[in-house]
């Protein structure tokens, strides 16, 4: 499933991740290559997101995760795990 949500930094963007379900938990994976200062903010904004949508309760807990290397995936899923 892909998620989308928006964060602002003089305009306003989308940002697009993958959302990963297990036993009702929901985490989302957004892939980096490199680590600039645009990248570092919307994983800011991600994980503020994540945060209220889980204290909200009404869709489950959330939690966000970055990938910069595609064979760490299963280590992040591992870690993520409820």
């Amino acid at each position: 499933m892909a998620v989308s949500h928006p964060f602002h930094r003089g305009n306003a963007h989308l940002v697009h991740g993958q959302a990963v379900a297990e036993n009702g938990d929901m985490l989302v994976l957004e892939t980096k290559g490199q680590n600039t200062e645009q990248d570092r903010v919307k994983i800011r904004y991600l994980d503020e997101w994540t945060q209220a949508v889980s204290a909200h309760g009404a869709f489950g807990r959330w939690a966000s995760a970055v990938v910069r290397q595609p064979g760490k995936i299963r280590d992040i899923l591992k870690m993520n795990r409820p």
